[in-house]
C-alpha cells in the first residue's frame, strides 16, 4: 500500500514554522500605553479583566475617596475606574490579535483518495494531497506590516483617550469646585436679601418707607432666591458629570468632598523656544494620522 506524501512534508513543516513565529507578547499594547501615560501624567493605569487584581483597584479607589478630593486624585480615580476607558482597552487586544493573525498562514487542506486494487491480489493505492494557499505566502509580509501599523495607531488612539479623560476630569473637578464656591456666595446673598426684606417690611409697617421700597426689597429677595436655586442645580449637575467621569455609582457618588475654595492661580512660566517642535513631537493626534496614512500607503502598495 504506497503513500504519496513525502514531497509535501517539507511544505507542511515550513508552514508550521512560520505560524509558530507569528506571535506578539501578551498585553504588550497596554504596557506601551502605560509607559506613555506615566511619562505625560505620572499616573497609574490598570486594566480590569474580572480577576483578583480588580479588588485591589477597588480598594485603592475607596482609599482615595476617603480623603479630600483634589484634581490629581480625581484624575487617578477616573483612570482606574472609568468604564468607557476600560472598554477602550479591548481595542488593544483586538489589534494585537490581528498582528498575530496577519503573520499566520491559512490552514493547509489535506485530501486523500483510496483506490481499490484492479487486479486480484493487488494492493490498494492511497494518495494524500496537502494544498497550501500560496497567495498568503506572497502577501504575508504586507499583511503583517499593515497589522503592525494599525496596532501602533491603536496604541496612540487609546493613549489619546486616556489623556482626554484626564483633561476632562480635571476640568470637571474645577468646574464643580467653582460651582461650589458660587453656591456659597449665593447663599450669603440670599440671606442678606432675606434680612433686608425683613427690615424693609418692618419699616414699611411703621410707616417709614413707601410701598415701592417694599416691592423692591421683595423683588431683590426673589431674585436672590432664584439665583440660589440655579446655583444648587448647577452644582448638582457638575457633581453628576464628575461622578460619571470617575466611574462612581450608588453610595460612592456622595462619599467624596472637595475644598470649598479654588486654589490660587499658578505662576506663569516662560514658554520654551522650541515649543512648537515639542508639541508636534508629542502630539498623539499626529501619530494617529501618520499611522492611518502609512496603512493606506501599504494597502495601495506605495
Amino acid at each position: 500500500m504506497p503513500f504519496l506524501v513525502k514531497p509535501l512534508l517539507s511544505c507542511a513543516g515550513l508552514a508550521l514554522l512560520v505560524m509558530g513565529c507569528a506571535s506578539v507578547p501578551p498585553h504588550g499594547g497596554f504596557s506601551s500605553v502605560q509607559d506613555q501615560v506615566q511619562q505625560r501624567l505620572g499616573q497609574q493605569l490598570s486594566w480590569r479583566q474580572n480577576g483578583p487584581e480588580d479588588q485591589a483597584i477597588d480598594d485603592l479607589v475607596a482609599d482615595l475617596l476617603q480623603a479630600e478630593l483634589t484634581d490629581t486624585t480625581a484624575v487617578q480615580i477616573a483612570l482606574l475606574n472609568n468604564r468607557r476607558l476600560q472598554a477602550s482597552y479591548a481595542e488593544l487586544g483586538i489589534s494585537q490579535a490581528a498582528v498575530a493573525q496577519a503573520g499566520r498562514l491559512s490552514n493547509p487542506r489535506l485530501s486523500g483518495d483510496y483506490l481499490l486494487p484492479t487486479n486480484p491480489g493487488g494492493g490498494a493505492l492511497v494518495a494524500l494531497d496537502l494544498a497550501l494557499n500560496f497567495t498568503d505566502w506572497l502577501f504575508l509580509n504586507r499583511h503583517r506590516a499593515m497589522a503592525e501599523i494599525e496596532f501602533t495607531t491603536t496604541k496612540a488612539r487609546v493613549a489619546a483617550a486616556v489623556l482626554d479623560l484626564a483633561g476632562a476630569t480635571r476640568q470637571a473637578f474645577w468646574l464643580y469646585q467653582g460651582a461650589q464656591e458660587i453656591l456659597a456666595q449665593q447663599r450669603l446673598f440670599a440671606a442678606a436679601a432675606a434680612a433686608s426684606l425683613t427690615t424693609t417690611q418692618k419699616l414699611y409697617e411703621a410707616g417709614n418707607l413707601p410701598k415701592v421700597a417694599l416691592a423692591k426689597a421683595q423683588a431683590d429677595a426673589g431674585q436672590a432666591g432664584l439665583a440660589l436655586a440655579k446655583a444648587q442645580t448647577r452644582l448638582a449637575a457638575q457633581r453628576e458629570e464628575l461622578n460619571q467621569l470617575l466611574g462612581l455609582w450608588g453610595p460612592a457618588t456622595s462619599a467624596w468632598e472637595v475644598s470649598d475654595q479654588l486654589p490660587p492661580l499658578p505662576d506663569l512660566e516662560p514658554l520654551p523656544e522650541d515649543l512648537e517642535r515639542q508639541v508636534l513631537a508629542a502630539s498623539l493626534d499626529l501619530a494617529i494620522a501618520h499611522g492611518q496614512l502609512m496603512a493606506a500607503a501599504r494597502q495601495a502598495g506605495v
